[in-house]
C-alpha cells in the first residue's frame, strides 16, 4: 500500500527486546515517489511512551485527525518496510503535529 507522506498507518513495527512483531501505529515519512521506486516506506514509530522516554519524542495534540485513541507521541525510532506491509491507513497528523515533528527531528538528523 502508497500512502501520502504523514499518514498514520498500522505496521508490524519490530521490538528491539522481544523477538516478535505487533501491528502498531507508525507515521510516514517518505514521498510517494520513493515508495514507488523502491517498494519501500519510511517510517516513524509511534507510541504511548508509558515506559520510556526520549529527548526526541514529539507529543501529539490532534489524535482525532491521526486517528489515535489514546494519548500517544512519535518518537524517532525510524524503519523502512515493504509497502506490502502496510496494513491500513488510520488517519493523519495534523498541520502542527507535523511541524513539531520536523522540528524535533531537526534537531538528531544531520542536514544534507
Amino acid at each position: 500500500m502508497i500512502v501520502e507522506a504523514w499518514s498514520v498507518v498500522i505496521v508490524p513495527f519490530p521490538f528491539t527486546d522481544l523477538p516478535i512483531w505487533k501491528p502498531r501505529p507508525a507515521v510516514v515519512l517518505s514521498r510517494h515517489p520513493f515508495q514507488e521506486q523502491t517498494g519501500r516506506t519510511v517510517l516513524a514509530m509511534i507510541t504511548r511512551g508509558v515506559r520510556t522516554a526520549w529527548p526526541s519524542d514529539v507529543p501529539i495534540s490532534e489524535l482525532e485527525p491521526a486517528g489515535l485513541p489514546k494519548p500517544s507521541l512519535v518518537r524517532a525510532r525510524i524503519g523502512t518496510v515493504e509497502n506490502r506491509f502496510i496494513a491500513r491507513q488510520i488517519g493523519v497528523l495534523s498541520e502542527a503535529d507535523r511541524a513539531a515533528v520536523v522540528s524535533a527531528f531537526r534537531e538528531i538528523i544531520v542536514s544534507f
